[in-house]
């Protein structure tokens, strides 16, 4: 079951409440989009102008903020090529990597993972709010 945007907002606000987040602005949200020459999903939009410039141990060892990611793309392709790996389709946004070996990208068919020396993408969510679900379950428990 697809979780609705307010749904999302809750878990996010929640996640958020007490742990330092810095969000986005609207107008950095869309100089990313600019930047990166394609629309971001709503519910990576609202994780952006909740969390985008960080918040307190989150993802400890990834590159994830909003100064990281216009690097993320690059940094991903230079990691696929060398293993032959498929490319990742236009329009995706690489999102997270973590350590330079392993990254997560999301575009309207879902969320896709990937790690140094596989040859394709594994399909983990249908949503970028459905990965930060799965990644906040286990520190909200």
């Amino acid at each position: 079951m697809t979780m609705t945007m307010e749904e999302f907002a809750s878990i996010l606000a929640r996640f958020a409440d007490g742990r330092n987040a810095t969000g986005c602005s609207v107008s950095e949200i869309e100089m990313l989009e600019e930047t990166l020459k394609t629309t971001l999903p709503d519910d990576y939009k609202l994780f952006l102008l909740t969390c985008g410039h960080g918040v307190d141990d989150f993802m400890r060892g990834s590159d994830f903020t909003y100064n990281q990611l216009p690097d993320l793309l690059e940094a991903a392709n230079e990691l696929i090529s060398e293993s032959n790996a498929t490319t990742i389709p236009r329009g995706s946004v690489v999102f997270v990597m973590h350590q330079g070996y392993q990254f997560y990208f999301v575009n309207e068919t879902g969320v896709y993972y990937y790690m140094e020396g596989e040859t394709d993408f594994e399909r983990r969510h249908d949503s970028f709010s459905e990965f930060f679900k799965s990644v906040v379950s286990k520190v909200m428990s």
